[in-house]
């Protein structure tokens, strides 16, 4: 996990310079440093593990020409660590187009509209705005839009539907039959 957060074993000390050494957490992250510190000698020219391979492909993307031609879509997450974001900004970076889908109500509602349950989806909307960020860093065109009506389920019974709006939405709203 220190890994996915681009922290190696070197980056320890400082941290716990600013501690008091009598400090459980003083003592807790000298525990995880020795770890870490021991894990990254033992694999050290023998093997590569899934974070190194993390930072090894997100160096070779600009190389990809598959990369460079190819339209990708990502589902299925909801939130990437800083090693996967520094991924994904390169793959914005590099090819045609780059689609992630995230569960929310953000962005098809306006301000006015905001639905009663939007803190349910505050860390889909953290993770946009963070890519969004990255996206006008690095000058990367970035769009923001819903899924559209042709893809969406069925209708449903009014019920339902409202049932599922409302299901977590506090104050929620009162249904009004027909």
């Amino acid at each position: 996990e220190m890994k996915q957060y681009n922290e190696e074993p070197q980056d320890i000390p400082n941290l716990l310079e600013s501690m008091e050494p009598s400090s459980l957490l003083y003592r807790k992250l000298s525990d995880v440093w020795r770890v870490f510190e021991a894990y990254q000698e033992r694999i050290e020219g023998s093997w590569v593990d899934t974070e190194d391979y993390t930072r090894l492909v997100t160096e070779q993307i600009p190389r990809s020409e598959m990369i460079r031609t190819s339209e990708i879509w990502i589902y299925g997450f909801d939130a990437f660590t800083p090693k996967m974001t520094a991924m994904l900004g390169q793959l914005m970076a590099c090819a045609l187009d780059v689609n992630l889908v995230m569960i929310g109500d953000h962005g098809v509602c306006g301000p006015e509209e905001e639905p009663g349950d939007a803190d349910l989806f505050g860390l889909s909307k953290y993770v946009m705005d963070q890519l969004r960020s990255l996206a006008m860093e690095q000058g990367t065109i970035w769009e923001q839009k819903a899924i559209g009506e042709e893809f969406r389920k069925p209708e449903k019974h009014p019920q339902l539907t409202h049932l599922e709006r409302q299901l977590y939405a506090w104050p929620h709203a009162v249904y009004e039959a027909a």
